[in-house]
């Protein structure tokens, strides 16, 4: 399963929150050098609800970081423009 696939399944709802709390986090470690307890649970529990099978430890920090980075992957993903498909030029056809 690759990136866009996963960002499909993710709810809007879940989506505006995600990028709230990722702000709020990003700001709080630029200031404090750490991350923001409660946006850092938020980002857990979507991360279990999306990967079940895929446990990751909130107490180890490269579990932490590699969900975080996670999250930022996907905000970018879905800040992407959704292309259009291309339609034909409808002429007539000179005989």
């Amino acid at each position: 399963m690759n990136i866009e696939e996963i960002s499909k399944k993710v709810t809007q709802q879940v989506r505006e929150d995600i990028c709230y709390v990722y702000d709020i986090n990003k700001t709080y470690n630029s200031q404090f050098s750490q991350h923001k307890p409660e946006s850092v649970e938020y980002m857990f529990r979507e991360w279990h609800n999306l990967f079940p099978q895929q446990k990751q430890d909130i107490n180890c920090t490269s579990c932490r970081n590699a969900v975080i980075k996670f999250w930022g992957m996907m905000i970018e993903e879905w800040k992407k423009p959704v292309s259009k498909p291309k339609t034909k030029k409808s002429g007539s056809k000179k005989k």
